[in-house]
C-alpha cells in the first residue's frame, strides 16, 4: 500500500492528504518511480503556494498587517528568505513518503499554518479537493494510465 502523508510535526499533523492517498493506492497499481515522481508533484505544490501567495484551498493569502509590513520590508506572507519554502521534503517511510518541512522548520510551519495567538493563521499546507494540486494529480494519474 503507498501512502503520501503531509505533516510538520507530531503537533501540526494535518491529515489533508492521507485519505485521498490512501483511496489513490487501493485503485492505482504505482511503481516505486511513480510513487516518487507523485511525491514530487505534493511537495513542489506546498512551496508554490507560498510563491503564489495562496491558502490550501487555492484562495489568496489574506494581506499582512501595515505594521507587519513595515517591520518585515515586504508584504509578502510566509516568505522573506524562502527557508521554509526550501525546506520542504519528502522522506521515503515504509508505507509510502511523508512530505514536510525539515526539523529546523517544523515549528515556524506549525505557527504559519494554524497561528498563535499574535498571529493569524494563513492554512497553507496540505491538500484539499479542487485545487491545483487535486488537477496535477489527476493529469498525472491520467498520463499514467494512458500509458497502461
Amino acid at each position: 500500500m503507498f501512502i503520501i502523508s503531509v505533516q510538520s510535526n507530531p503537533t501540526f499533523n494535518p491529515s489533508f492528504v492521507d485519505g485521498y492517498f490512501k483511496q489513490l493506492a487501493a485503485d492505482f497499481y504505482l511503481s516505486k518511480s511513480q510513487e516518487e515522481e507523485l511525491a514530487e508533484i505534493m511537495r513542489r505544490e506546498q512551496g508554490d503556494r507560498i510563491d503564489d501567495q495562496r491558502d490550501v484551498r487555492d484562495r489568496t493569502l489574506r494581506p499582512l498587517a501595515p505594521a507587519t509590513i513595515f517591520m518585515k520590508g515586504s508584504s509578502m506572507a510566509l516568505k522573506r528568505t524562502g527557508a521554509l519554502r526550501n525546506s520542504i521534503r519528502k522522506y521515503r517511510v515504509k508505507d509510502g513518503y511523508d512530505i514536510k518541512p525539515n526539523e529546523n522548520r517544523e515549528s515556524i510551519a506549525s505557527w504559519t499554518h494554524y497561528g498563535t495567538s499574535k498571529m493569524r493563521p494563513f492554512g497553507w499546507f496540505g491538500y484539499e479537493p479542487g485545487t491545483q494540486l487535486d488537477y496535477k494529480v489527476d493529469r498525472f494519474l491520467d498520463d499514467k494510465l494512458k500509458k497502461i
